[in-house]
């Protein structure tokens, strides 16, 4: 009978470790080139881009500047849906 000893497993692991650097790191490189396509575009390039966005720029409220900039739209269906508020608690309180 051959015991498994931590020589043979060791082999087993780092392999394993490295399929899943591999794959952690190709999902975050594919993320940060979708969060990056409008990145850096001039007015013109990002208004005739359709997943794009022009910010104008804008005065915070403690008045720093914010300049002008494009991003990625939203996507549809991202926000979570809020719950009613008014149906909170109407089961508990019968009465």
């Amino acid at each position: 009978m051959k015991i498994p000893t931590l020589a043979s497993n060791s082999t087993t692991i780092r392999k394993t470790v490295l399929v899943l650097a591999a794959t952690g790191l190709i999902s975050i490189s594919q993320l940060s080139l979708a969060a990056g396509t409008c990145k850096g575009m001039q007015q013109d390039a990002c208004s005739s881009e359709n997943s794009c966005s022009w910010i104008k720029s804008y005065t915070t409220k403690n008045g720093k500047t914010i300049s002008a900039y494009c991003r990625n739209k939203s996507k549809p269906g991202s926000k979570k849906p809020v719950p009613d508020s008014s149906s909170a608690g109407k089961s508990d309180k019968q009465g």
